[in-house]
């Protein structure tokens, strides 16, 4: 199976949240264009052409995992080569998602070992990227000190795909609803 940067597995947050955190990102993110709202599961991910063949098998685990609430409160960041720093918001409770993540990493990896990654999975929502740490020190505290809360349910995850420049922005392909009891 293929294995592209065009498509990612990913919890999109419901619209009725992205207010403040596109006005956010708005500023800071400059990939808002590409990427919508999401907290990454799997990336990259399997070619878009094989999205019929691997959904059922996701959609077996979506029956198995109960919808869990997410809550965005705090703000961490990684920070990268060249004084690159990330800024981002993680779920208080990640062990849902934590749990969500392994057993579709697992799926995927019985699907093609290409995708099994030594990194450890960290959930987060991307919110911004600055040059420089002045930069980063205050554009974060410019976020933190605007921020309220912002919390959601995870009833579902997305296969997302993108094309070639020009058309490049990430659109949802399938949705798979989480259904466990």
């Amino acid at each position: 199976m293929e294995i592209t940067h065009k498509t990612a597995l990913v919890v999109i947050p419901p619209e009725e949240v992205w207010s403040s955190i596109q006005s956010i990102r708005q500023k800071y993110d400059n990939k808002i264009r590409r990427w919508m709202p999401h907290i990454t599961l799997l990336y990259p991910f399997f070619s878009q052409s094989e999205f019929p063949q691997i959904t059922p098998s996701f959609e077996e685990i979506g029956k198995t995992i109960s919808p869990f609430t997410i809550v965005l409160r705090e703000f961490g960041y990684f920070s990268q080569k060249k004084k690159r720093y990330v800024l981002w918001l993680a779920p208080e409770k990640k062990e849902p998602i934590v749990e969500l993540q392994t057993q579709l990493s697992d799926l995927s990896s019985g699907l093609s070992l290409e995708l099994k990654s030594n990194r450890s999975f960290s959930p987060h929502m991307t919110m911004g990227r600055f040059q420089g740490e002045d930069s980063f020190w205050a554009g974060k505290k410019e976020c933190e000190d605007g921020w309220e809360a912002v919390t959601f349910t995870v009833d579902r995850f997305f296969m997302i795909s993108r094309n070639d420049p020009p058309d490049d922005v990430f659109r949802v392909d399938q949705e798979i609803l989480l259904e466990g009891k």
